[in-house]
């Protein structure tokens, strides 16, 4: 999968059911994307964008080029954008510390390490196992991919793995008869929205997960992920990787 800041908590639930995660840096940047901004309550109603700004954005650059403008100046905006949930949100400082321990914990400066280092805190937060490895560190040779979807297969050939699995909005992009060719199981898995209660402000579906951890326990938002999340085969049966 791509990076993405902060993201909503399907892709975690995709964290929770796969053993292997390979970030995918290696193809263009595409900016106002998920990769560097997401979305969290409005204080007046409705929701806003979060953003981790870039330096020189362009379709034209790999996503490990991508390289974050003044991670001070963000940090300190972030930490703006979500002050009106103070005093509102029961887990509001355990979810800023998870802002802090993304900034403070990144390898770099690349926007890559500040979406990896989101994915850390978050996951360990939860207790969620993130094996994760940077696909341009593997040494791939990926010279034969030709369309969107082949990607993923071939990342999962050169890796030895037997299943690939990916969120179902993005099943139109595979073709199966190429993955059973290969030996690899295509897989997708669905999951519901979680809906709760974020009184004084009106629930808003899909917003970042840090919105979701400011009113739920992480035990809640697990056990959400492990009980409602089904991975289903390209064919239609069940199936867990």
């Amino acid at each position: 999968m791509q990076p993405y800041f902060f993201p909503y908590l399907g892709h975690f639930a995709l964290i929770a059911n796969v053993d292997r995660w390979v970030v995918l840096d290696v193809t263009q940047y595409t900016p106002k994307s998920w990769m560097n901004r997401n979305r969290v309550l409005h204080p007046s109603g409705g929701w806003m964008y979060i953003t981790a700004p870039v330096e020189g954005a362009s379709q034209g650059k790999l996503i490990k080029e991508m390289m974050l403008h003044d991670p001070d100046a963000t940090l300190k905006s972030l930490r703006g954008r979500l002050a009106h949930y103070r005093k509102r949100a029961p887990h509001f400082e355990a979810v800023a510390g998870l802002l802090e321990a993304s900034f403070s914990g990144r390898a770099d400066d690349s926007l890559v390490a500040l979406d990896v280092a989101s994915l850390e805190a978050v996951t360990e937060y939860l207790g969620l196992k993130f094996d994760y490895e940077i696909c341009s560190g593997l040494g791939l040779d990926l010279s034969s991919i030709e369309l969107a979807g082949q990607w993923a297969l071939r990342i999962a050939e050169a890796l030895g793995a037997d299943e690939y699995v990916n969120p179902a909005g993005g099943a139109h992009l595979f073709d199966e008869e190429e993955f059973r060719v290969a030996g690899v199981q295509l897989s997708f898995i669905d999951i519901p929205s979680m809906v709760y209660d974020p009184k004084p402000f009106d629930f808003v579906e899909a917003l970042s997960v840090l919105d979701v951890l400011m009113w739920n326990e992480p035990e809640k938002v697990v056990d959400f992920l492990r009980s409602r999340s089904t991975v289903r085969t390209a064919q239609g049966s069940s199936g867990v990787s």
